[in-house]
């Protein structure tokens, strides 16, 4: 769906469940008209009492010895990786694409913060205070659009980092997981993919993604699996 332009509207239901007295408005709360799902507000001032309150039904927060409180889901799949399992690309002209959530969470944890991986918990989420369309890193090589979630900085990405997603471009908003390459095969796309700030969209209508301020820009930080953002390699 091409959205001409993002502008006020109504609060869907699962976007901020619970969340009305979110903190205290800076500027116009901007959500996408039409565009179903959990998606963040933009220009929202928020703070942790907000995402403890909001996440704690939905997962736990445990506390990190490198990050301070981190929450992970529950009643997630087993193999539940974030920016793959329930929820789908959207364009928009002012954004680029925005990652539309099917999960009443999904308006903070896709929104803001970074996400890592732990051995115990699987993937956890580590909050931020800045909103973007979703945090995460770019990659193209020969039709194939990949991109993986940003993790916080000082991240240490193991060998085989999980994050990494890979599609066809033609079916980049199709559903996930029909298209999705199988991750056993998806490493020697990745590794032979070039990192990039932005690319077509499936129509060839616009960038892929947007630099924004205060936003994640895809060429601006390093990217998994070649240094990670703000982190180190095993």
């Amino acid at each position: 769906m091409n959205i001409s332009r993002i502008r006020p509207a109504k609060l869907v239901s699962a976007m901020l469940a619970g969340s009305l007295a979110l903190s205290v408005l800076i500027g116009p709360a901007f959500v996408p008209p039409n565009m179903g799902g959990s998606v963040a507000r933009a220009e929202v001032s928020i703070g942790i009492d907000v995402f403890q309150r909001d996440l704690s039904p939905y997962g736990q927060w445990v506390d990190s010895p490198n990050y301070g409180q981190v929450w992970y889901p529950a009643g997630v799949r087993q193999g539940w990786r974030p920016y793959y399992d329930d929820g789908h690309w959207e364009y928009s002209d002012d954004y680029g694409w925005i990652w539309v959530s099917d999960l009443p969470w999904g308006w903070a944890a896709f929104h803001y913060g970074r996400w890592a991986f732990d051995p115990n918990y699987g993937w956890v989420w580590v909050p931020g205070y800045v909103w973007a369309p979703a945090w995460v890193s770019w990659r193209w090589v020969n039709g194939y659009a990949c991109w993986a979630p940003m993790a916080p900085h000082g991240y240490v990405y193991p060998h085989a980092w999980p994050g990494w997603v890979v599609v066809p471009h033609t079916h980049f908003t199709a559903p996930i997981r029909r298209w999705a390459i199988p991750h056993a095969h998806s490493g020697v796309i990745v590794r032979s993919a070039r990192p990039v700030p932005s690319f077509p969209s499936w129509r060839g209508r616009g960038p892929m993604m947007r630099p924004q301020v205060g936003g994640p820009a895809g060429g601006a930080h390093p990217h998994p699996g070649a240094g990670g953002h703000g982190g180190r390699r095993r």
